[in-house]
């Protein structure tokens, strides 16, 4: 114990033989150095051993020589085992005039604000596209406000297919089965597309490159289903050509929705929730995190 009335100097050299070197001091990285092997329950919990090692980490450039290489340090020697296989470093958001936030700047923004007035999902997806790993980059704002124009959009498209199964449901006495024999050329181009974007968003989720991924969906589901599959749906005017359109768009935009779901959870789920007796024709009535994910 150090006496209540202790004197401390701070100093290279001890200034006297009566005064001890601090010994109580730990490296500043130490406890949050221990996060990954503390929040699983280290060393006999069940989530320690299920989960231990993880497979991703998602941080700050900034920390990689502090926190990670901390985490590393410690996972390996309790364990043998590193906490985690890869690292993805996000770039730093700086304010709208692209310098670091700072009270002394008055440039400081409130995501929270953000939330209120565009929502949540704009947020994630203005923060997530455009944006390289790694890279630091101004506040988003216009593209914030774009996204939520995008939710509007996609929000329109779900309220639109509803109103033209119940319409179609109404003047033929049935309801649309799933397509299968006669579709046009039209319907196989988009159904093409679909395909095309799985697997573009598949290779990009698994190498990381989240900006592309969500762009491939937005691009998708604005530019060929929202201003042209949609439009020819429309259009159509004989009953089995539009049944076929309504079942190919059926399809097109739920497969679409899970797709968007990592991105923008919030409005995909409500969309799923309030119109899964229309929109998940042969789907498992469960909730859209916990569906299957498009093949």
């Amino acid at each position: 114990m150090v006496p209540k009335n202790s004197k401390f100097k701070i100093g290279k050299v001890a200034p006297g033989e009566r005064f001890l070197q601090e010994t109580d001091t730990f490296d500043t990285w130490f406890s949050s150095g221990q996060w990954p092997l503390v929040t699983l329950g280290y060393p006999n919990s069940e989530d320690f051993k299920y989960f231990y090692p993880t497979s991703v980490l998602e941080t700050g450039w900034e920390i990689l020589s502090k926190w990670v290489s901390r985490m590393i340090m410690f996972g390996i020697y309790l364990t043998g085992k590193p906490p985690f296989t890869d690292v993805y470093l996000h770039g730093i958001v700086k304010s709208t005039d692209g310098r670091k936030m700072s009270k002394s700047l008055g440039n400081e923004i409130n995501p929270e604000e953000y939330q209120a007035e565009f929502g949540t999902d704009a947020l994630r997806m203005g923060l997530v596209s455009g944006t390289a790993g790694g890279k630091d980059f101004s506040f988003p704002r216009e593209k914030i406000i774009g996204y939520r124009n995008f939710s509007n959009k996609i929000w329109n498209m779900a309220r639109f297919l509803e109103m033209m199964f119940e319409k179609f449901e109404s003047e033929n006495g049935k309801k649309i089965s799933k397509f299968e024999t006669g579709l046009s050329n039209t319907d196989k181009s988009i159904l093409e597309n679909l395909q095309f974007t799985i697997s573009n968003v598949d290779e990009n989720l698994e190498k990381y490159r989240l900006s592309d991924a969500a762009e491939a969906i937005y691009h998708f589901m604005w530019d060929e289903i929202a201003d042209k599959y949609i439009e020819d749906v429309k259009k159509r005017e004989v009953s089995a050509e539009k049944e076929i359109g309504l079942s190919v768009l059926n399809y097109v935009f739920t497969n679409c929705l899970k797709l968007l779901h990592p991105f923008m959870p919030f409005v995909t789920e409500e969309i799923w929730n309030n119109l899964s007796g229309i929109l998940a024709v042969g789907e498992e009535k469960k909730p859209l995190i916990a569906s299957s994910w498009p093949k």
